[in-house]
């Protein structure tokens, strides 16, 4: 992804622009306080397998996988060492800055996805331009900022990369990619059930079965723990809550 100074420059760049958004911003508390974080709390605090006992309003739940927690509870941690954890505009400064590695490998896939569509890899300002529609999005910034959701850019990586996957002929490693992104957000299952659906319809039964098989074996893996840990409320959150 970054291969050049230049390259670091401006990855450097643009975490300081996450860091100072989130220093700056001044809205109203979102589901990364409401919900991620305490969850986080509650892995820090030992128990990584109950983070679904979160509640908010005695009734809503955590409704995602729990990959993206994992590299929240990293940067928890090192927030919480540093003294900011309770800190709402420094925490969330952080947060915000080490995320924005994932809004950089989203865009860093779109891209690659254009390069495949043309034939030939933009160059020069045109590159940096279409990097920017992706890292500079309004909708992207309005999820992660105004609603907290520093989980979607994670996401969107993951299914690009299992599309990616599937263009190239692996659909195991597409399905592992997928299995990856509904363990961080369940939304990821409607594009895989059209790639399936897809790959059904060209008559290619074999890549539709590994593509379904890792996601599904991922996914298990995934929540296997979280499940002999503590059922009722990964059910709840997951399944019953919806």
């Amino acid at each position: 992804m970054l291969r050049r100074p230049t390259d670091w420059a401006l990855g450097f760049a643009y975490a300081v622009a996450w860091a100072i958004a989130g220093w700056l911003w001044t809205g109203p508390l979102n589901d990364l306080d409401y919900f991620f974080l305490p969850a986080v709390r509650i892995a820090l605090s030992g128990h990584p397998f109950m983070v679904y006992a979160v509640r908010f309003r005695t009734v809503l739940a955590i409704d995602n996988g729990p990959l993206g927690l994992l590299p929240l509870t990293a940067v928890a941690a090192l927030v919480a060492r540093l003294g900011w954890l309770d800190d709402e505009r420094l925490r969330r400064m952080v947060i915000l800055a080490a995320f924005s590695i994932f809004s950089l490998l989203m865009a860093r896939e779109a891209v690659s996805a254009i390069d495949r569509l043309r034939g030939t890899s933009l160059g020069g300002l045109a590159r940096v331009l279409a990097y920017g529609v992706f890292v500079a999005s309004p909708t992207l910034w309005l999820s992660v900022l105004g609603y907290g959701h520093v989980e979607q850019p994670m996401t969107l990586w993951l299914v690009l990369l299992g599309v990616r996957s599937l263009a190239g002929k692996r659909p195991l490693a597409a399905g592992i990619s997928f299995g990856l992104a509904m363990l961080t957000r369940t939304v990821a299952t409607l594009p895989l059930i059209s790639l399936g659906l897809l790959l059904l319809a060209r008559h290619r039964w074999r890549a539709a079965g590994w593509l379904a098989a890792g996601a599904a074996f991922i996914v298990m893996l995934g929540l296997l723990p979280f499940l002999l840990v503590d059922p009722a409320d990964t059910i709840y959150s997951l399944v019953t809550h919806r």
